[in-house]
Order: C-alpha cells, then structure tokens, then sequence
C-alpha cells in the first residue's frame, strides 16, 4: 500500500513539475523578437539624449575645470 502511494506521488509531481520547466516566457526567443522593436526605439531615443548632456557638460579645457573644482574646494 505505501508502496502505491509513493508511486501516486512521484507521478503526481512530474505532472506538475514537468510544465514548468517551460513556464518562463521571457526566455522564449520568439518572445524577445517580438518585444525588441519597442525597446529598440527606447534605447535608441535615450541614446540621442544621452549624447545630447554628455555634448553639454563636456569641457574642452580640463586644467580650467580642475583649476575651478580646486578653488571651489579650498574655499
């Protein structure tokens, strides 16, 4: 009898183990083809913006830079 019982409860946990070994969708490759055009243009856009205040906070002289953070420091 408790030998069936072990038998009943092996099979029942392969049935219920074995679907999820597929469970996660965000491993599909399908499912990343699909998702990638709008992350694309996400990314894309953040790039531009990116590019945009690294232009904007670039100095083209870094000893006045240093000079100014130095003095702000002593100070």
């Amino acid at each position: 009898m408790a030998r069936s019982i072990d038998i009943i409860l092996f099979v029942l946990c392969l049935a219920i183990l074995t679907p999820t070994l597929n469970a996660n969708k965000l491993e599909d490759n399908e499912y990343w083809k699909e998702q990638r055009p709008e992350f694309d243009s996400y990314w894309q856009e953040r790039a531009k913006v990116a590019k945009q205040e690294n232009k904007a906070a670039y100095f083209s002289d870094p000893y006045a830079v240093s000079g100014n953070f130095t003095a702000s420091i002593s100070k």
